[in-house]
C-alpha cells in the first residue's frame, strides 16, 4: 500500500507543477518583456540626461558671452605672453591656433615672440577674444569644423628677352 500512495503522491505533484507552469508561463513572458522595456527606457533616460547637461553648459557659455562692439575690441590689450598662454591652455600647435583664429603659422610665431602690446587687425583680435572663451575640447571641435582654406597658387612671371 505505501508503494501506491507514494506513486500517486509523486504523480499528483508532477501534474500540479505542470499546471502551475502553464499558468505562470504567460505572466513570465510579460515580465521578461517589461524588464527589457524598462532597461531600454533607463538607457534612453541616461542618454537624454547627458545631452541635457551638455546643452545646459552650452547655454551657460552663450549667456556669458557678451556681444562686443568695435570700440571694445580696439581697446583690448593682447600681448605675446597672452597668446602663448592661450595657445597652451587650448593645447594647440601654432598651426592649429593659426587655423582657429584665421592666420598663418608664421603670424602666430611672430605674435608669440614680439614684445609689448600687439597691434592686430580687429578681425584677428575678435578671433583671439572668441578663442579666450573656449575650452580645449570646444577649440578642437571648432578646428574640425573649419574647412581648410584653399591655397592660391602664385603665378610667376617669366622674363622674356
Amino acid at each position: 500500500m505505501p508503494n501506491i500512495a507514494s506513486i500517486l503522491k509523486s504523480e499528483i505533484a508532477r501534474i500540479s507543477k505542470r499546471e502551475a507552469r502553464k499558468a505562470v508561463e504567460k505572466i513570465h513572458a510579460q515580465n521578461v518583456s517589461l524588464k527589457k522595456t524598462i532597461s531600454g527606457l533607463k538607457d534612453r533616460i541616461a542618454t537624454l540626461e547627458k545631452e541635457n547637461i551638455r546643452l545646459k553648459t552650452i547655454e551657460r557659455k552663450v549667456d556669458t558671452i557678451t556681444p562686443r562692439n568695435t570700440e571694445e575690441i580696439e581697446k583690448m590689450r593682447i600681448t605675446a605672453k597672452g597668446i602663448r598662454g592661450l595657445r597652451k591652455r587650448l593645447s594647440l600647435t601654432q598651426f592649429e591656433f593659426g587655423k582657429l583664429i584665421g592666420t598663418s603659422t608664421q603670424t602666430v610665431y611672430n605674435m608669440e615672440n614680439k614684445e609689448g602690446v600687439l597691434k592686430l587687425r580687429n578681425a584677428t583680435k575678435k578671433a583671439i577674444i572668441d578663442a579666450r572663451e573656449m575650452g580645449a575640447r570646444e577649440a578642437k571641435q571648432k578646428l574640425a569644423d573649419v574647412t581648410p582654406r584653399e591655397k592660391t597658387a602664385k603665378k610667376s612671371k617669366k622674363k622674356t628677352k
